[in-house]
């Protein structure tokens, strides 16, 4: 399950969905659904997939709403494995990124280069786990070459925009 299919930004990668596919072996299927980035769709959803199948991997939209069900289904047993996220304060299965070892990699070979004003972009998702760590990083990293305040050049674009390609990139070269 994941929280929406989004073709401008190749989510969920095609490798992503083809390795889940492989791993799983012959003896089982893989059913895909997503919720539109609506925790309401996504907890009737978990509902729905927990009485009829037996397991779930689930990029989650983090509301923290859907945090009970989430961990009750875990609790009691259900499989469920979170991707790329995981909401605040569950103790489940993740599988995700470390964000913010590749945030400070970046940004140190940016300054290796000899760049300074970088930037930080990013959709506004304040319970996406992966976001918050990654902008904790870059503000960490920039702290570390004498850059304190960031906030020039950290710009937070509205979610509405993710489907949006071409005002998105205007958004992006006006910023």
């Amino acid at each position: 399950m994941v929280d929406r299919f989004d073709q401008s930004v190749n989510f969920p990668q095609t490798d992503l969905i083809l390795g889940i596919d492989d791993g799983l072996g012959e003896d089982f299927g893989l059913v895909l659904t997503q919720c539109d980035s609506n925790p309401e769709t996504e907890a009737r959803q978990l509902r729905k997939l927990e009485r009829t199948v037996d397991g779930i991997i689930i990029c989650p939209t983090s509301d923290p709403r859907n945090n009970a069900l989430l961990q009750g289904m875990f609790d009691s047993g259900f499989p469920i494995v979170v991707l790329d996220r995981f909401p605040a304060g569950l103790a489940l299965d993740t599988v995700a990124t470390d964000n913010v070892e590749a945030t400070i990699r970046a940004i140190s070979t940016l300054e290796e280069r000899g760049h300074r004003r970088i930037a930080f972009f990013s959709f506004y998702k304040p319970d996406f786990s992966s976001v918050a760590e990654r902008y904790t990083a870059y503000t960490r990293a920039l702290g570390h070459v004498g850059v304190e305040n960031t906030e020039p050049y950290t710009r937070w674009f509205p979610t509405q925009l993710e489907g949006n390609h071409e005002l998105f990139m205007r958004m992006v070269m006006d910023a």
